[in-house]
Parts: C-alpha cells; structure tokens; sequence
C-alpha cells in the first residue's frame, strides 16, 4: 500500500477547515478570559499615556516595553478584545438582495496557517485507512462509490466513515 503521510495535504486541508471553522462558528460565541481583559484595559491606559507623551499613536511594541511585557502579550489582549461581526450581518439591502459582510470581506487567498498546521497534524495522527480515504476524497476528487470499490466496502460505510473521520478531526481541533 502506498505511503499515506507522503501525500500532499494541500487539498484536503481547506476543505476541511471550512468544515471545523462552521463547527466553531454553529457552537457558540468566543469567550475571553478575565485576566485577558483586566490586561487590555491595563494595556489602554498606558497606550492613552504615551499617546498623550509620543504624540504619535504608540506601536503594540512601545506599549509592551513601558508595561515591561512581552509584545506577543500586547498583540493578543488587543486582537482578544476586538468587537466581534457576524459575516451573516446585513450591511446594505437595496430592493431586498441584502449585501452580507462575508461579501465584504472575503478574501479566497488568505490562509489560517496555524489551522492548517494543526489539522495537518491531526491528519497524520489519524490510522492509515482514514488518511487514504481522505486522500482519495479530497485530494484525489473521488466520488464515494469509487472509493467503496477501491476500498472494497459501501458507499455507505465510506459516507459514514467520512463523516466519523470529520468529527474526530473536529473534536481534537477543539480542544487544542
């Protein structure tokens, strides 16, 4: 049989991504831990200080050195805290075709690297059979008939193995 962690990922690897962002998105809102925040407010005092010192807006750098933090610290209290859209949101309606933010703001070439990181790990974690499914199925395109013949079971037991491979993946990526 062939060697399944030499096949290139790169196909499988967004589809199921949009699969386990939809799983984060239909399972509820992000929360922020309270230290988090109580740091961000913290970390907006001292930018309005040195804003007012500067007189230039402080970069997330000279906020870290004046709070003696790490400015990966900075970055994520300030990214934690933005306010958070729908990209179901209606920003315009004209003659009732709603324009959605997703329509706005969707860009088909920006890539999460560290999801595609972690589900490229997962992936090589799972047992061989499901990385040669998923291998036939997304990178290779086949339908799940095909791959029951290859496999030498239903389409239902492929349809259901997908389905239970999906899940997995889902689950360890939400724990993570």
């Amino acid at each position: 049989m062939k060697e399944i962690s030499k096949f290139p990922l790169y196909y499988i690897i967004p589809i199921i991504m949009g699969e386990i962002k939809r799983f984060f998105r239909d399972d509820g809102s992000i929360r922020i831990s309270r230290s988090l925040k109580e740091g961000y407010l913290q970390m907006v005092k001292a930018k309005e200080v040195l804003l007012q010192k500067l007189n230039h807006e402080p970069t997330y750098q000279e906020i870290a050195d004046a709070m003696e933090l790490d400015v990966a610290d900075v970055i994520l209290a300030f990214e934690a805290n933005q306010f958070i859209y729908s990209l179901d949101e209606t920003i315009y309606e004209n003659d009732g075709s709603p324009i959605l933010l997703e329509d706005k703001v969707s860009n088909k070439k920006e890539e999460d690297v560290v999801m595609k990181v972690s589900l490229r790990d997962e992936i090589q974690k799972l047992d061989q059979r499901e990385q040669l499914l998923l291998h036939y199925r997304y990178d290779l395109s086949m339908k799940q008939e095909e791959i029951a013949r290859k496999l030498n079971i239903s389409q239902v037991q492929v349809s259901r193995l997908e389905k239970k491979i999906i899940k997995k993946l889902k689950e360890r990526l939400a724990v993570a």
